[in-house]
C-alpha cells in the first residue's frame, strides 16, 4: 500500500454488506486503503474495539457512514447493537469535528417518498446516493472518489479583482439564454406560444445585447477581439432563430424583417453620435447576421420568405433591397484591403455545415446583384474563394433541371420564368482574380452548379 494513500473506514449495517463490499472493492482499486471488517476483523477479535480504534485512528482519512432503514433505526434508537454502539462512538466525533469533510453520509436506501434514510446525527450534511433510484454506481463512485480526492467537478474561481464601476457592465446573456430555453421547450407543446415569446422577448433582447455590446466595443479597436463578445450570442441567436424559422410554419416573415429593420435603426450610421469604430462592429455584426437569417430561409427552402427579406426597403435613405446590409465601411478598416482576417474569422467560428449555408446566400446574392443591374446596387461576394472546399454543391442550382423548381427559383430574381432565368444565369461574368483580395481560383459561375444538357 502507498505511504501517502487516503485511508477510510467504512461504517455499515450488515444487510447492505453486498453494496458495501462492492464500494470497498472499487476504493481499493481507486488507490485508498479501506478498513473494512470484513477483512481486517479476525474471528474472535472484538468487533467494538475494532470499531472503536478505527473511528479514533489518525491515520483514518475519512469514514463513508453507509445507511439504509435498518442502520437510520438502530443508530436513532440506541438498542445496544453494533450499529448503535458505533452510533454512539461516532455521534461526539460527527458534532465536534472540525474537519467537517471526514464524515460522509452515503444513502443507500429512500422511503416511500423518496427521503434519504439517514441517522440524526449526520442528517444535516451533505450525502452521496448510492441508492440507484436517481444515478448509476458508477456516477456514485466517482462522486465518492472525488469527495476522497478533493476533486470536485466544479471548483470555486480564483479571486478577481474589484471591478470598474465607471466602465459599462460587460455583455449578459442571462435573459437571452432563458428566453432560449423557453422557445425550445414550448416548440413542439405550444408552437403558438414559442413565435410570441421568440418575436416579443427573444428579438428584443437580442437587440439589447447587440447595443450594450456596441457601447462596450467603443473602448477598443481591435476588431476581432471585441466581435469575440458576441460570439456566444451570435450562436444563441442562430440557434433559436433556426429552431423557429425550420420547425414552424406560423411565424410571419414581417417578424423577421421588422428585427431587421430595427437593428438598422439602433445603429444608424448617420448618427453624429457614433464613433467610426462603433459603426465598423455594427456593419460587420448586422452583415452576419443578415447572411445567417437568410440561410436558414435558404436551407429549409423558403424561397418566398427570403425574397421578402431580400426585397424589404429597410431605408429611405438606401436602396429598397439587402444592399444596406453590405459592410463597406469594414473593409475599408481592413488593412491591406485583405479579407481573409475576416472571412477566416467568420469560418472559424461555424461548423462546416453553416458555413457552407453562410457562403451559398452570399454567391446567390452576387447573382441576383448582377442579373438587377442596379447601379447604386452593390454586392460583392466576399467568400468565393471557399468553394474549392466544397466542390460544386450548390441544392438551389442543383436542382434547376427540374423546371418546376427553375420556375420557382426564378421569381427569387424577380424573373418571369425559367428561361429567362437560365439566359440571365449563363450570361453572368466572371469576376476576375485580383490579389488584393487574395482569391486564386476560378469564380463559380452560375452553369457550374446545373448541367445544361439535363434542361
Amino acid at each position: 500500500m502507498k505511504d501517502n494513500a487516503p485511508k477510510v473506514f467504512l461504517s455499515y449495517d450488515h444487510g447492505q454488506a453486498s453494496l458495501v463490499t462492492h464500494i470497498a472493492d472499487e476504493l481499493m482499486n481507486n488507490g485508498i486503503d479501506v478498513l473494512f471488517d470484513a477483512w481486517d476483523l479476525a474471528p474472535g477479535e472484538d468487533l467494538y474495539r475494532f470499531m472503536e480504534s478505527s473511528v479514533n485512528d489518525p491515520e483514518v482519512d475519512y469514514v463513508p457512514i453507509i445507511s439504509d432503514g435498518t442502520y437510520k433505526h438502530k443508530a436513532d434508537l440506541r438498542d445496544g447493537s453494533g450499529v448503535s454502539t458505533e452510533a454512539l462512538i461516532l455521534s461526539p466525533k460527527v458534532y465536534g469535528e472540525s474537519k467537517k469533510t471526514k464524515f460522509i453520509p452515503i444513502a443507500a436506501e429512500l422511503d416511500e417518498n423518496n427521503v434519504v434514510l439517514m441517522p440524526t446525527f449526520v442528517s444535516s450534511k451533505l450525502y452521496i446516493d448510492f441508492s440507484l433510484s436517481s444515478k448509476s454506481f458508477d456516477d456514485s463512485m466517482e462522486e465518492l472518489l472525488r469527495r476522497i480526492y478533493n476533486e470536485p467537478q466544479k471548483r470555486k474561481p480564483a479571486l478577481g479583482q474589484k471591478p470598474d464601476f465607471n466602465k459599462r457592465v460587460d455583455v449578459s446573456l442571462i435573459k437571452l439564454q432563458e428566453f432560449s430555453r423557453e422557445i425550445e421547450h414550448s416548440r413542439d407543446l405550444n408552437p403558438r406560444h414559442s413565435v410570441h415569446s421568440f418575436r416579443d422577448d427573444f428579438l428584443p433582447e437580442f437587440l439589447t445585447v447587440f447595443n450594450n455590446w456596441l457601447d462596450s466595443s467603443l473602448e477598443t479597436d481591435d476588431l476581432f477581439i471585441t466581435q469575440n463578445k458576441m460570439l456566444e450570442a451570435n450562436k444563441l441567436f442562430i440557434k433559436t432563430t433556426d429552431n423557429i424559422i425550420s420547425e414552424n410554419d406560423s411565424l410571419p416573415v414581417s417578424v423577421m424583417t421588422s428585427f431587421f429593420f430595427n437593428m438598422l435603426l439602433a445603429t444608424d450610421f448617420n448618427s453624429k453620435n457614433n464613433r467610426n469604430t462603433k459603426n465598423i462592429f455594427a456593419e460587420l455584426e448586422r452583415y452576419i447576421i443578415f447572411l445567417k437569417v437568410a440561410s436558414i430561409y435558404l436551407k429549409n427552402n423558403h424561397l418566398v420568405n427570403l425574397k421578402f427579406s431580400l426585397y424589404f426597403e429597410y431605408s429611405i435613405q438606401s436602396n429598397p433591397n439587402y444592399s444596406i446590409f453590405y459592410p463597406r465601411e469594414a473593409f475599408r478598416h481592413v488593412e491591406g484591403n485583405s479579407l481573409l482576417p475576416i472571412v477566416n474569422f467568420i469560418e472559424d467560428n461555424m461548423n462546416r455545415q453553416d458555413f457552407h449555408q453562410f457562403i451559398q446566400v452570399d454567391l446567390l446574392l452576387y447573382y441576383i446583384y448582377k442579373i438587377q443591374k442596379q447601379h447604386r446596387f452593390f454586392w460583392y461576394p466576399l467568400f468565393w474563394g471557399k468553394w474549392k472546399k466544397f466542390n460544386l454543391e450548390f441544392p438551389l442550382l442543383n436542382g434547376l433541371f427540374n423546371i418546376d423548381d427553375a420556375n420557382r427559383v426564378s421569381k427569387l430574381f424577380n424573373l418571369e420564368d425559367s428561361k429567362q432565368l437560365f439566359v440571365s444565369l449563363n450570361f453572368l461574368e466572371p469576376i476576375h482574380n485580383d490579389r488584393n483580395w487574395e482569391w486564386f481560383i476560378d469564380f463559380p459561375l452560375p452553369k457550374l452548379f446545373f448541367k445544361m444538357s439535363k434542361i
